[in-house]
Parts: C-alpha cells; sequence; structure tokens
C-alpha cells in the first residue's frame, strides 16, 4: 500500500506532538528521494507552520519552482537542502545513479538548484544550499572534482566532499 509510510495526517499528528520538542526534522529516503512522497509540498508547510527546522537529503530529482519558492518563504533559518551530486558530468552522474538511459538529470538538476539560488535571493532568505560529492574510484580525479567546484561553488552555501563506509563486519562496541 504505502510502504510503511504514515499519511500526511499522521505525520501532522506526530509533528504535533513533537512541536517544542525538537528544532530539528531531517527528512530523507530510504532507497528513495524523500521529494517524491506524494504530499510532500503539504508536509514541509506543516513542518514551517510548526516553527520546526528542518534538513532534506535528495537527489534533486523532483525540485521545481513552486517547492523553491515553500522553502525559501517565511522563518528559513536552520533550514537546508542537501542534494546529492557527486560527480561534474552527466555521464558520471548517470553511471554513479544508476540512471539506465542517457537522460540528463545532471543539468536538469542544475537548472532547479538555480531557481531554488533565485528565489533564495530574491526572498533574502537564509536557507542553506548544500551540494554533495560523495568520493568513489570513478569520480575522485582532481579535475572532476575541480570542476564540480566551478560548477557548484556560485550556487550552494556548501560544498561537502564525503568518504562512503561500505558495510562491514565489524563487531558492535
Amino acid at each position: 500500500k504505502n510502504n510503511g509510510l504514515l499519511t500526511i495526517e499522521e505525520y501532522a499528528a506526530l509533528l504535533d506532538d513533537l512541536q517544542g520538542k525538537t528544532n530539528m526534522i531531517d527528512i530523507s529516503g530510504i532507497n528513495t528521494d524523500p521529494i517524491s512522497y506524494p504530499y510532500f509540498y503539504e508536509l514541509i508547510s506543516i513542518i514551517k507552520e510548526k516553527g520546526i527546522n528542518f534538513g532534506i537529503h535528495t537527489k534533486g530529482f523532483n525540485l521545481n519552482h513552486n517547492l523553491s519558492e515553500l522553502l525559501n518563504s517565511g522563518n528559513t533559518e536552520g533550514s537546508f537542502v542537501t542534494v546529492s551530486m557527486d560527480c561534474s558530468d552527466s555521464k558520471t552522474y548517470n553511471l554513479l545513479h544508476g540512471v539506465k538511459n542517457n537522460i540528463n538529470l545532471f543539468n536538469e538538476i542544475i537548472e532547479q538548484l538555480l531557481i531554488l539560488k533565485e528565489e533564495k535571493i530574491k526572498r533574502n532568505s537564509k536557507f542553506r544550499i548544500n551540494v554533495t560529492y560523495l568520493l568513489f574510484k570513478d569520480n575522485s580525479k582532481s579535475e572532476m572534482i575541480e570542476k564540480f567546484i566551478e560548477i557548484f561553488e556560485p550556487i550552494a552555501d556548501v560544498l561537502r566532499f564525503s568518504i562512503p563506509q561500505v558495510p562491514n563486519k565489524a563487531k558492535p562496541i
């Protein structure tokens, strides 16, 4: 049915319970993108109405102008989006993100990030735009990293480079 997700009404009730008890809601996906949640816009609206800061971890596929306006509206201090790009070109993006055809999602996401940035400037918003780069063998050449910085530094507030950790057989502490 809903793959274990709460309904928007259930999230609203949970957020009522959390109001005043937390100052941050982290929104991420499990093998999916959180923005693909059918009521994502309403969820963000509810979180903002309750005055809770939020962070969104996304691949950016579903960013759009309406969402950019919402994210940059009202109190934005302490809230952010982190977009996983992990590369500096479309071919590497498709390889690392499992895109099976020649769709140019890389450039589409950059266009949506530029709209998000424009809204941020227009509204004098403090909403933070973070862009991440998970370092793998296929994307760790210095020229690729330098091109990533050149592309995303004008857009992002934070460029984050991450070292992946693979599951291991370590003993629990």
